[in-house]
């Protein structure tokens, strides 16, 4: 279920023409490079500066509500607290379901730690827990209903991702802003160049309905009755700070749930598995919840086959003035720290 239909047709109705296509060829630089450029686009956007516009952090929220289930076989708010450093922290300290599920959720709340290309992430995700964690507390809910997963509804394959491509039009005249021709099996040659022409027309709404992976859970509730009229009424209660990932009831047990495609781990064997590296697909991250839209994603999209390996990462799109296309690029706050690494969809970062 689309949660960003006015933003995004307030962001197709506000797009307009960026005056005289630039130049394209293999020594086109883009718009803007490095974190400054950046920086300076969204204060462009924004004018005056950053505004506290907690919404684009939704699919962040809906991220870590499939983590933690997957975690702990449960999703409540209680299951996290503000660290000593300000920051939205787990309570727990391991996975005891799927031991990997650790290092994901710190990925998806290093988004606290990114500073100006996630402006106000932390008080964002601190605030929406708080007043959850109240709201729960007061709903005389003491014990969150068990999950397990019964299947994954819109498992997102070539066959959708076929159909996403026939919504996708081309951004105009830039050339991809990742030149990291050091990368394996990366050369100048092979880097996209894009079209010019008229600025990009925002995707149809269904395109990001198509790139939400649903997923049926099963839930139980020993307070079914007390409290709550059915476990997944409780379960949605339960779940109120992870905002966008129940987005709605199969029954009184089960819920769906649906966290968008760049923030999904799948790994892939070979490049011509990943449904994202078709030819004409990109993930249009700069539309989500209108412009200037998300930047980062899951670690596994700058590296859709695993480390050290010949795929490419993936095509996205981020947003300067106007919509550019890029390959995500892999973003670690410590070097060589896993749990600190995010996918970004940005001008080129700076070399460690």
């Amino acid at each position: 279920m689309n949660k960003y239909s006015l933003g995004l047709w307030v962001a197709a109705l506000s797009l307009g023409c960026s005056g005289e296509p630039q130049s394209v060829g293999p020594d086109a630089s883009p718009v803007t490079t490095g974190i400054e450029g950046e920086s300076a686009v969204r204060a462009a956007v924004q004018p005056g500066g950053a505004t506290r516009e907690c919404f684009r952090y939704d699919s962040y929220l809906a991220a870590l509500g499939e983590l933690t289930a997957q975690c702990l076989g449960t999703v409540d708010s209680r299951l996290y607290h503000v660290g000593e450093d300000g920051l939205l922290t787990p309570s727990f300290r391991s996975c005891p379901l799927d031991p990997s599920r650790m290092s994901k959720i710190k990925q998806v709340l290093s988004v606290q730690r990114r500073g100006e290309r996630a402006p106000f992430a932390a008080e964002c995700l601190v605030e929406r827990f708080e007043a959850a964690q109240e709201e729960l507390n007061a709903s005389g809910i003491t014990s969150c209903p068990t999950w397990s997963k019964s299947r994954v509804i819109n498992a997102i394959g070539h066959d959708t991702i076929a159909v996403v491509e026939r919504s996708l039009s081309e951004p105009s005249a830039e050339v991809d802003a990742r030149l990291s021709v050091d990368a394996p099996g990366v050369t100048r040659a092979s880097l996209t160049l894009l079209d010019s022409g008229s600025e990009l027309a925002a995707p149809p709404l269904n395109v990001f309905d198509l790139l939400e992976e649903n997923s049926l859970y099963r839930v139980t509730s020993p307070l079914e009755g007390k409290g709550c009229e059915s476990a997944s009424a409780c379960a949605a209660t339960c779940a109120k700070a992870f905002t966008g990932f129940v987005v709605g009831a199969k029954g009184p047990q089960e819920v769906v749930t649906d966290p968008i495609a760049w923030l999904t781990d799948t790994t892939y064997k070979t490049s011509l598995e990943d449904p994202y590296l078709r030819a004409t697909y990109y993930h249009p991250m700069s539309y989500y919840g209108g412009v200037p839209g998300v930047v980062f994603g899951d670690p596994n999209r700058a590296e859709p086959c695993g480390p050290n390996t010949t795929c490419l990462p993936e095509l996205c799109t981020y947003y300067a003035g106007s919509h550019i296309k890029t390959r995500m690029q892999m973003d670690c706050l410590i070097p060589g720290d896993i749990e600190t690494c995010a996918s970004y969809c940005g001008p080129p970062l700076p070399k460690p």
